[in-house]
């Protein structure tokens, strides 16, 4: 975990066809599979401002512009450097560096607790500014950017509400698609590890989102896994068109009317399924019959919404998109840096076996498992998804405690680099799986767990915007991993690394990345039958 992150050029991004899947078409026509989809994800859903924006223009700054040294700036491969520069020319106060859309604000860490919970600095706008509020095609991220909304209430109510009724569901899909995937070959095979965890993620969720009709659908795993990717396609080319032209140009441009096919597709699939449930619904209430309960996000929505109009089929691509990309590359690294750690691989299975088959499969046996607990906290401190998390805009004039004014207008995000910190970590960049475990019983209790954030520690971003589904994340999460630790082991293939690659601020797991795999000949504790 020494070695430093690799950093990339993009390539041109490749529009699928008519006839081709867009995530295929990726796998197939670019080397540097699910770039777009990489950076999307970091930049919408947990906090992350990849691209600046919104201000600056011929203003004078409020802090001082960090610049690279000589020409040829590329903030993909050069933002962390300045970042980096900045921190030592101006240590403890904010300054700039240049987005892809002009001056973007690092807030040093020691400021964190006034951003974080700031009633006037919005992370929504930066979401609507970035993917084009209003425009066909971006309806899933206007849904996404309207805080309060019915989404909003599912995630933070209703998804975690019933988590422990849903683990039997949850670990029944996990298993279906792990074997679907990799088999019950007990000689090691080489897989492409980025690709597999993406699809167990989106069948896995795909069954609470949208029960048994359509979690095994292919065409709506295909779309479930796209329409992300078409979405920072089209909302990029946008970007780079002059501002007053874009709702004309949209209607030319490739990339959104790739994006609008698979909006169009999506709301065919869903739509009569809710149709379905809705007749169903009043035909039991016509007959005096309590209707069913179906325990999914479609119920859900329904209940939510209390017969408010909303899409059903655009509400489903922002929860998917929400969870499916964000989990699949956490659970990427996961499985890289465990692949580098066997001895961790045997600690945590035989922790599995010793808390599920005491207490089966339950909520509370899931949270029982604190050393899985403490290597995912670890995983995801020194890989994040972005270095610098808790994207905002301020909406006034911000006046904070130390005196700093940060002006109306500016988007800003945190400079994350305490995560790395050897005043808060011992030896931070070495991974330590039992890390987090240690701090348990300790004055450090409450930012042990993996579902916590902290100023130290803001992979789920941290303050009124931190990830409201990480709860219901974290027991998917560990439901996934007990199937693939318990059945199969797993090595790194040759010439494959655990280290991410850099675009941005963005510690993208590669979409490249091989592992050897072979399934257990003997597996210590039947998970399927605790979720019979």
């Amino acid at each position: 975990m020494n070695s430093p992150n690799q950093s990339v050029q993009p390539s041109s991004a490749a529009y699928a066809g008519p006839e081709q899947p867009l995530v295929s078409s990726m796998f197939e026509r670019t080397p540097l599979l699910g770039l777009g989809l990489s950076v999307a994800v970091a930049t919408i859903f947990l906090g992350k401002f990849l691209f600046g924006g919104g201000g600056g223009g011929g203003k004078k700054l409020a802090f001082p512009l960090v610049k690279k040294d000589g020409d040829g700036y590329n903030f993909l491969s050069d933002a962390l450097k300045m970042v980096e520069k900045g921190r030592s020319q101006h240590p403890g106060m904010p300054f700039f560096i240049e987005g892809e859309n002009g001056p973007l604000a690092i807030i040093p860490p020691n400021m964190i607790d006034d951003i974080r919970s700031h009633e006037d600095l919005s992370f929504h706008l930066t979401v609507r500014e970035d993917f084009h509020d209003g425009m066909p095609g971006f309806e899933a991220f206007t849904i996404t950017s309207r805080g309060g909304g019915v989404l909003q209430t599912v995630i933070s109510k209703q998804l975690t509400k019933y988590v422990g009724v849903i683990l039997n569901n949850l670990s029944d899909e996990a298993a279906y698609a792990l074997h679907k995937n990799f088999g019950d070959d007990t000689e090691w095979r080489e897989h492409t590890i980025k690709p597999i965890i993406l699809d167990t993620i989106s069948r896995v969720a795909s069954r609470i989102f949208l029960g048994e009709d359509l979690c095994r659908n292919e065409e709506w795993l295909e779309l479930s896994k796209g329409y992300t990717i078409a979405a920072f396609m089209a909302a990029r080319d946008l970007r780079q068109r002059p501002f007053h032209l874009r709702r004309l140009m949209q209607w030319f441009e490739p990339s959104c009317k790739t994006l609008r096919r698979y909006r169009d597709s999506s709301r065919a699939l869903i739509l009569p399924i809710v149709d379905k449930r809705r007749a169903l619904r009043r035909e039991c209430i016509a007959q005096g019959k309590a209707p069913p309960v179906f325990n999914d996000c479609i119920d859900w929505f329904e209940e939510e919404a209390a017969g408010r109009d909303y899409d059903a089929g655009m509400i489903q691509q922002a929860i998917a998109a929400t969870g499916n990309h964000t989990s699949s590359d956490f659970t990427t690294k996961f499985v890289l840096i465990l692949a580098e750690h066997p001895e961790v691989q045997q600690e945590i299975r035989e922790e599995i076996v010793r808390v599920l088959g005491a207490e089966g499969l339950t909520k509370a046996a899931l949270a029982n498992l604190k050393l899985l607990d403490s290597a995912m906290k670890e995983t995801q401190r020194l890989q994040p998804l972005t270095t610098s998390p808790m994207a905002r805009m301020a909406t006034k004039d911000i006046h904070l405690a130390n005196g700093v004014c940060i002006p109306k207008g500016t988007p800003l995000v945190i400079d994350g680099s305490w995560r790395l910190s050897p005043d808060i970590y011992e030896n931070p960049l070495e991974f330590d799986a039992h890390r987090f475990l240690k701090w348990r019983g300790t004055d450090r209790e409450n930012m042990a767990h993996f579902v916590s954030t902290a100023a130290s520690h803001t992979g789920f971003g941290h303050g009124i915007y931190a990830c409201p589904g990480r709860f219901f994340a974290t027991n998917e999460l560990k439901v996934i991993l007990c199937q693939l630790i318990l059945k199969y082991d797993w090595k790194l293939a040759e010439g494959s690394t655990a280290e991410p690659l850099v675009f941005g601020f963005n510690l993208d797991a590669s979409w490249d990345a091989k592992i050897m795999v072979r399934r257990r000949k003997v597996v210590e504790l039947d998970i399927d039958a605790l979720s019979a």
